[in-house]
């Protein structure tokens, strides 16, 4: 008898063992989520229930999830804070049927179609790029991909919604209860998706409520094989040069939630690998010394990825009431073209003093030199009140302008990445102040510097004559008054008597 009770007990001991065991596989190191719902995601008229997740250690981006076990609690809205933990799992065959409440296939045979067709509705509608999204938004796509994925988790069909007690009353998870035409042929499409091979292409991941009152959520991971293609990022001005250092979003999906990863560009391997399917791409960084793209859609580029490598981009065509056209790219090649950043260099001239000649045109030498040491040659658009016109002509890096009091110019769209010099060459009879930015004066005659942003050059010329000063100034008047006294004096007696003679 005691040595059954001990076989059972080792038996026991090892099953707990082996549940551990399976556990300790499906989840993932630095597993722990915070859940959450964006109720501001799309427009107070568009459907209101995004949910993400992000690890609570915010070392990566948040990750756009949906939900199931719908009749829990949804998680906290993010106005709330973030306090709603979740577990990260892998789901498989094995243990998807654990987590589900209510779902629509039963049978243990069956039991992992459910997990199946989930992963195809996902797929399907954010990376397959033949899918027909029947022009829905980003928010209407959304909600149709939730209600499609609960027909599976939760056995529910969004017409029929749910019965309230004995009463017969009718409920409908987030109030919804009919489609659009539209978002009816999508979400038919989606349940309908099956895909022998999916498990090859892409993974669910469960994030699982740690307080067991709140809903589960799930998400994907792409597997599939990716495809290399060209991107690069070049000069607008001169198309040969290739750039480093732009810095782009990807977005799986042409909305602005999905997976999300960064591409740095490189001259020296200008290319990126992405899984078949359609991505939104925004630059976010221009490279060093260029500035982003001011007449490209902020919303940037959404492109196509084939399997054999041809890319596509996107636009719509209006005469055919806006129907989504794509257009293969030239050489399957992505191309994003950046200007270099600019700046405007403005002089100004003020004339101070009581010597001084107001009228008098004080000539400048300016030196503008680009950021590989060539010197800059071509015109330059300027404005401001001076006669020089609409241009100056640089030539080897030179050009000369001249100012009169109350004069200025600027010099418009310089490489902000170039150095200049400017010298006052005429004005040796006057004391020459300069001031920067509107900084303090500093005695000077020249400036160098380089063109980071717009910088703004004063020059105050100042001259005065200051009369002689001390006694000999002050005793002349007096001597010329006395000498005239003494002129007229004479001349009154020499008249006089002439007069008694």
């Amino acid at each position: 008898m005691q040595g059954k009770q001990i076989k059972r007990y080792i038996v026991a001991v090892m099953a707990l063992v082996g549940i551990f065991t399976i556990s300790s596989k499906s989840v993932l190191a630095n597993s722990t989520y915070y859940g959450y719902s964006d109720t501001t995601r799309y427009g107070s008229s568009e459907y209101q229930h995004s949910y993400y997740v992000q690890p609570t250690d915010l070392s990566s981006d948040p990750e756009m999830v949906f939900c199931f076990n719908a009749t829990k609690a949804a998680p906290k809205s993010l106005s709330e804070g973030l306090s709603t933990l979740y577990t990260k799992v892998i789901a498989d065959s094995s243990n998807f049927g654990q987590y589900m409440t209510k779902p629509y296939y039963t049978s243990s045979a069956h039991m992992d179609w459910n997990r199946k067709y989930i992963l195809g509705i996902i797929w399907d509608a954010y990376y397959n790029p033949d899918f027909n999204k029947q022009g829905l938004s980003e928010s209407q796509l959304r909600m149709v991909v939730q209600l499609a994925i609960w027909y599976y988790t939760d056995s529910y069909k969004y017409s029929e919604g749910v019965t309230i007690g004995t009463s017969g009353q009718k409920s409908y998870y987030f109030g919804i209860s009919s489609l659009t035409s539209a978002e009816q042929a999508v979400y038919n499409t989606l349940i309908n998706y099956w895909d022998a091979n999916i498990d090859q292409k892409i993974q669910l991941e469960l994030y699982i409520a740690q307080d067991g009152s709140h809903q589960n959520l799930l998400g994907t991971r792409i597997l599939n094989q990716k495809v290399t293609v060209n991107f690069q990022k070049r000069d607008a001005d001169h198309l040969d040069k290739l750039l480093d250092g732009a810095v782009f979003k990807v977005i799986s999906g042409d909305g602005f939630v999905g997976n999300v990863q960064s591409y740095t560009t490189s001259s020296t391997n200008p290319t990126i690998s992405l899984y078949p399917g359609i991505y939104r791409i925004m630059e976010e960084t221009p490279p060093s010394g260029y500035e982003l793209d001011k007449g490209a859609d902020k919303n940037g580029q959404v492109l196509r990825i084939y399997e054999d490598g041809r890319v596509a981009v996107r636009s719509f065509d209006q005469a055919q009431n806006w129907a989504e056209v794509w257009t293969e790219l030239d050489n399957d090649t992505i191309v994003f073209t950046n200007k270099k950043s600019s700046a405007n260099l403005m002089l100004s001239k003020t004339v101070n003093g009581n010597a001084a000649d107001k009228e008098k045109e004080f000539t400048f030498n300016i030196t503008l030199t680009m950021s590989d040491g060539s010197p800059f040659s071509g015109q330059v658009t300027t404005e401001g009140n001076n006669r020089s016109g609409g241009n100056v002509t640089f030539s080897n890096g030179q050009a000369t302008i001249t100012l009169k009091d109350g004069e200025n110019i600027t010099f418009q769209g310089l490489d902000s990445s170039a150095t200049y010099s400017v010298q006052e060459v005429d004005a040796d009879d006057y004391q020459t102040l300069i001031s920067i930015d509107g900084g303090n004066q500093q005695a000077a005659k020249d400036y160098t510097g380089s063109l980071v942003s717009d910088t703004s050059i004063v020059f105050t010329n100042t001259k005065d004559v200051v009369p002689p000063t001390g006694v000999t100034l002050n005793v002349k008047p007096y001597l010329l008054l006395v000498l005239m006294t003494l002129l007229i004096g004479g001349y009154v007696y020499v008249i006089k008597r002439k007069t008694r003679s």
